[in-house]
């Protein structure tokens, strides 16, 4: 990505909803998502995954990455901005801050669950934008922003020492995981005095 050590980058994920199932559906106008891209960019460097054709004016920003590479990108990324589902979810179980805009908010269970149950994600209507770009703001500048992982990663030793090493908040896992997870966490500490 070209990127200086401690530069940040926000990931926008612009899907094409044009499946069976999404028939009916709508995520970010091009004019909302050209919104988003210019808060953003005021903050940090923009990259675009986008499903379909996107406006000229948006062109720069398409990730320059391949598409099996995509989930170290969503990692380090600051936020991720998408109006699809899968991506949101993977960003929210990485530790990556993630807002969905779609109308298909409020109506999938895993997302509601990561949401609501766990706090690790936010979902949010096309109809409830200036919400949206209200919330982005407050994380933009807040410096206290808390990142990890929950999971079973959370309760992986390598994962562990990853997550220490790029300065991850906390890790979260399964009850039974928890004492290979603290003694992986005390490890990765130990290291960093040596």
């Amino acid at each position: 990505l070209d990127l200086g050590p401690d530069e940040r980058y926000f990931l926008v994920r612009l899907v094409a909803l044009t499946a069976h199932h999404d028939i009916g559906q709508h995520g970010l106008t091009p004019d909302q998502a050209k919104t988003v891209v210019e808060r953003l960019a005021r903050h940090g460097r923009v990259f675009i995954s986008a499903e379909g054709d996107l406006d000229d004016d948006l062109k720069p920003f398409l990730l320059p990455t391949p598409a099996d590479q995509i989930l170290n990108v969503m990692a380090f990324a600051d936020m991720l901005i998408s109006d699809g589902q899968a991506m949101t979810a993977e960003a929210a179980v990485l530790g990556t801050p993630s807002v969905r805009c779609n109308t298909f908010v409020g109506r999938i269970s895993y997302l509601e669950e990561l949401e609501h149950r766990y706090g690790l994600t936010v979902g949010l209507r096309p109809d409830q934008f200036d919400r949206m770009l209200t919330l982005m703001d407050e994380w933009l500048t807040r410096p206290n922003l808390k990142i990890g992982i929950c999971g079973e990663h959370g309760g992986d030793p390598r994962s562990i020492e990853f997550c220490h090493q790029v300065g991850m908040d906390y890790v979260s896992c399964s009850p039974f995981r928890v004492p290979i997870a603290r003694l992986a966490a005390a490890h990765a500490a130990l290291a960093d005095e040596k």
